[in-house]
């Protein structure tokens, strides 16, 4: 049986952290997971402008601060910033990434109807009650700056239930996952979704499990939940 396409949405340095293990893989000439799952085409990594115009402005700081020998480079670093650029055009090209916020992108129409018709608006229609409760959590001054990505994973969703049009509202099978490298917005996100009973929509996984996960979902199997419960139990939990 053929596999549903699974939609991801990744904040700003998970998807730089993708998009560069699969510039490494292809240098290498290594058929990893990650480079094999990319080009599949069996997710679709669906993303907002902020997100995307954040991860090519890190980028020449994440190559900087990467340890290039370590992961087999021989390259200059502007070389490899240079490629790590063109292979995220790819990814776009290629649809493995996707704006959703392209103005004649492949979700305009699903975009437009999701923010003109409060009926297709599933989880988007609680962005402002999840800023707040962001805003609120002990982590908030931490946290100001990933709103926008916050947000960005309810409107992710509600492009992805609204496909295709006809139907119902809401991705039962396979899970909607959203996808974060940073741990303080992770534990944070799972908290207020508990808290706005929205944690049976969006499936929180750290970066590192989701990697973990692409061989079992490349073979047949399902991205796994996974609980964060006990790791984030006391860490940037909501203020009474």
């Amino acid at each position: 049986m053929a596999r549903r396409k699974a939609y991801v949405a990744m904040d700003t340095n998970s998807l730089l952290r993708f998009t560069y293990a699969i510039t490494t893989a292809r240098y290498k000439n290594e058929a990893t997971v990650k480079r094999r799952i990319a080009e599949t085409g069996i997710i679709e990594i669906l993303v907002t402008t902020y997100v995307l115009e954040e991860t090519r402005r890190n980028i020449l700081k994440f190559i900087r601060s990467a340890k290039l020998e370590r992961h087999g480079w021989r390259e200059p670093p502007e070389e490899v910033v240079r490629r790590v650029m063109s292979e995220l055009d790819n990814l776009l090209a290629a649809g493995v990434v996707v704006n959703i916020e392209e103005p004649y992108g492949k979700y305009a129409r699903q975009l437009q109807a999701v923010l003109n018709r409060p009926s297709r608006q599933v989880l988007f229609k609680h962005r402002d009650a999840l800023k707040e409760c962001l805003r609120y959590s002990r982590c908030g001054t931490q946290l100001e700056k990933d709103i926008p990505i916050a947000t960005g994973f309810l409107l992710a969703y509600d492009v992805a239930a609204a496909v295709p049009l006809r139907s119902h509202a809401g991705i039962a099978s396979p899970p909607f996952v959203a996808v974060s490298y940073d741990f303080n917005l992770l534990c944070t996100l799972y908290h207020c979704l508990q808290r706005l009973g929205l944690h049976d929509r969006i499936i929180l996984l750290r970066y590192d499990m989701f990697g973990r996960q692409l061989a079992n979902w490349l073979h047949g199997g399902t991205l796994s939940t996974t609980s964060l419960e006990k790791e984030c139990k006391d860490r940037c939990i909501l203020r009474p």
